[in-house]
């Protein structure tokens, strides 16, 4: 773990604070805790049915920053232990509660805007992050009058920060100019590409500053494929970047993304002397 991790500077005039469900995030924890704090003034995570590792690497992150991190569980019933190793089963309970789970964040986040005005809610998922080009986007946005949201497209690591691939997730809103009004009630499906009390036109679409690190590591890859969706198929294209996606422009992801893939996954895994076993 770092040793400190400070809000950028050119933040300082914004209250911004973070918002995180935290389950099985695992590892990842380490990357997207780090990264989010690295925007907000101090971040709140909401674990629900998390298991023990995610737990034990969240309580070392608060124990290390009290006045920056705060912990809440989500209250809803853990999943039976004896469906744990069901395939689907973690995914399926997630799916039926997801609204009120979500809205959580935005309950905590009401009280604590009475006790001082937030400006910014960042409100990404326990396994994204954002690239070094969030900094300009989020003080971009902050002076648009007709904007409410971020929504982003993410782009898509596999398996290290400098090979990517083309994501199959739909843009999502991860930045809200902070409202007491937003709520995930009533919950619809598309509620995350449209939340309430937002309009189309008040969306800021982005690409590329927010990186899914579903598939970054070995672990969360396996873990994903057995409990969550199925294995990525081999013959996914993947191209390699000259550097980090974190310091990677959008500009230079798009351009990349037309040109001809690098491998496939199966490659990749030959490559580096993996097998998924999938």
């Amino acid at each position: 773990m770092t040793h400190d991790i400070i809000k950028k500077e050119s933040l300082d005039h914004l209250h911004i604070v973070g918002g995180v469900l935290v389950s099985r995030a695992g590892e990842t924890l380490n990357y997207t805790i780090q990264n989010l704090m690295k925007w907000c003034d101090w971040i709140l995570i909401v674990l629900d049915n998390e298991d023990i590792n995610t737990l034990r690497i969240v309580n070392e992150y608060l124990n290390k920053f009290p006045e920056r991190i705060k912990v809440i569980h989500s209250g809803f019933k853990r999943l039976d232990p004896k469906l744990e190793n069901v395939p689907g089963s973690l995914l399926q309970r997630f799916k039926g509660i997801q609204g009120p789970v979500r809205e959580t964040v935005f309950a905590y986040m009401r009280t604590a805007h009475k006790e001082k005005p937030i400006d910014l809610l960042i409100y990404p998922d326990s396994d994204e992050i954002f690239s070094d080009y969030f900094e300009k986007l989020l003080l971009d946005f902050w002076k648009m009058k007709d904007k409410g949201v971020i929504k982003m497209r993410c782009v898509w690591p596999f398996g290290d920060l400098k090979t990517i691939g083309v994501t199959k997730m739909c843009s999502h809103v991860r930045v809200f100019k902070f409202k007491p009004e937003i709520t995930t009630y009533p919950w619809k499906n598309d509620w995350l590409r449209h939340p309430a009390p937002f309009i189309s036109k008040e969306h800021l679409r982005n690409e590329n500053v927010l990186i899914h690190l579903s598939h970054l590591k070995d672990s969360m890859i396996e873990w994903r494929a057995k409990n969550w969706r199925s294995w990525p198929s081999l013959d996914i294209q993947l191209w390699t970047l000259k550097d980090y996606v974190t310091s990677t422009s959008s500009e230079t992801i798009k351009n990349k993304l037309i040109q001809a893939p690098d491998l496939t996954i199966g490659e990749y895994l030959k490559k580096h002397k993996k097998n998924f076993n999938n």
